[in-house]
């Protein structure tokens, strides 16, 4: 038999992306780069990297705003991500 309880709150959601990316650390002006494989392009990278950090600024009402761009860093293809605001 299946006991039924009251009053127990449920827990909040957790963003996978979030936790993965650790936008809670980036201060304006921070930034951090995704390197571009075959695996992963540089378009799937800035599109997870744009919906995400959005996604968090507003889960958590924060008034931030972010910037993506690809990049080249000693020939090496990366996807780039500021904290602007």
């Amino acid at each position: 038999m299946i006991q039924i309880e009251k009053g127990i709150p449920i827990p909040l959601k957790r963003n996978v992306l979030a936790r993965k990316y650790d936008f809670e650390s980036m201060e304006v002006g921070d930034s951090f780069a995704v390197e571009v494989t075959r695996k992963r392009t540089a378009a799937n990278i800035k599109n997870t990297l744009s919906s995400s950090s959005y996604d968090y600024a507003k889960r958590y009402k924060k008034p931030w705003k972010f910037a993506v761009r690809r990049v080249v860093e000693n020939g090496v293809k990366k996807v780039r991500i500021w904290r602007i605001a």
